[in-house]
């Protein structure tokens, strides 16, 4: 449901799949940890997923707000060593997001993501994965003076550790960047930061099957740059953005 002129709107959407006769695995294991893996296949499998989210706008302030609530998950099934394992993955999440704008002046906005994960397998079902991930950005431009624009976003990301991995992932990821319009805004010298405090780190953490995986890999960290950029357009005024 959405309202144009009021720009207020109610989202909602669910959706519930089952697999016949799915695609899975029979793992078969020896005691020297070696492992050979037959397809075969499975029935009750299922995933699921669902949202409700609101979106309004606050004219008077020249502020909008959107939210919105989720759960996805679903069974699975596979085999080790011929024993059935049913594995049942559950995820909660709620984001937030608001901003404000005032044209070709500054804007400002702020989103908050937040999700919990859980996980069982019937194969060993007193050990369960639970875990909070959730991150936060900020974004914020200012027109200056002299045709001189200034960004900052800031991204928190802060990922619960588990009995098996128990390193701290948190990070701040912070970017800047200083633009001067040059030559009637044809042309736009640039200087910028990227990741500021020297934290990115390539990062994944993944439920699969009956076992939960976490990787990281090498990305490009802490570097600055300087920019120069032209604009061919005949009519800059049309194209400045």
């Amino acid at each position: 449901d959405y309202k144009v002129l009021k720009a207020r709107g109610i989202f909602a959407n669910a959706n519930f799949v089952i697999t016949d006769h799915a695609i899975t695995t029979n793992n078969f294991v020896d005691k020297f940890g070696r492992r050979v893996t037959q397809s075969m296949n499975s029935a009750g499998t299922y995933n699921y997923y669902s949202y409700l989210g609101y979106q309004i706008q606050v004219p008077s302030i020249k502020t909008w707000f959107y939210g919105n609530v989720g759960n996805n998950g679903g069974k699975y099934i596979n085999f080790v060593n011929s024993e059935e394992n049913i594995i049942r993955n559950n995820r909660y999440s709620a984001y937030f997001s608001g901003s404000f704008r005032r044209e070709e002046k500054m804007s400002l906005s702020l989103r908050a993501d937040l999700s919990y994960n859980q996980s069982v397998s019937s194969i060993n079902n007193t050990i369960k994965t639970k875990y909070w991930t959730h991150t936060y950005s900020f974004h914020s431009y200012f027109a200056l003076p002299f045709k001189f624009e200034f960004t900052n976003d800031i991204d928190f990301a802060f990922r619960q550790k588990t009995s098996v991995f128990d390193k701290n992932r948190n990070t701040i990821i912070w970017n800047t960047n200083l633009t001067k319009a040059l030559f009637k805004d044809k042309c736009a010298l640039a200087f910028s930061v990227n990741d500021i405090l020297n934290q990115n780190i390539g990062f994944m953490r993944n439920i699969q099957s009956n076992f939960i995986s976490e990787n990281t890999y090498t990305t490009l960290r802490r570097f600055w740059m300087v920019a120069f950029t032209w604009n061919f357009s005949k009519n800059s005024a049309q194209n400045s953005n």
